[in-house]
């Protein structure tokens, strides 16, 4: 004879774990989309080092060398030196910038937890926001 909360416990037992596979199934999937996109950034950031270090030196000695022949030496170090205080200052902007708007890690998952916890307190959940313009959608490289 079984008991009829024996079988409550394992109805409830499988459903909890049904829903923290999901649940764990969202995160990793999140975790591999917020790699994807940071390793695609280091990735550009890297290029655009690599090139536009290369770029600038080759620049630079254009125009001291132009310079040099011209006697404006000193005006030529000066403005190369302008130029590249005035692109740090606006590197180091726009990365403060993008670090300040970029989305929340896990935002699908934190909101699924949320509404589990609303749920099994028995108050009413908001339903699913839609994915916003920042939220890639699975599959989609940034």
């Amino acid at each position: 004879m079984r008991l009829p909360f024996v079988d409550r416990f394992r109805r409830l037992a499988a459903n909890a774990s049904g829903l923290v596979g999901t649940r764990l199934s969202l995160f990793s999937l999140e975790l591999q989309e917020e790699l994807e996109r940071q390793l695609g950034h280091l990735a550009l950031l890297l290029g655009l080092f690599a090139f536009g270090s290369l770029g600038f030196v080759f620049a630079a000695v254009l125009i001291l060398t132009f310079a040099w022949e011209h006697g404006h030496l000193l005006a030529a170090v000066a403005g190369i030196t302008l130029v590249c205080v005035v692109g740090a200052a606006a590197c180091a902007v726009l990365l403060i910038k993008r670090v300040r708007s970029a989305p929340q890690p896990f935002n699908e998952t934190l909101a699924e937890f949320k509404r589990d916890e609303q749920a099994l307190r028995g108050t009413p959940a908001s339903p699913p926001s839609p994915p916003s313009a920042t939220t890639p959608t699975p599959g989609a490289r940034t």
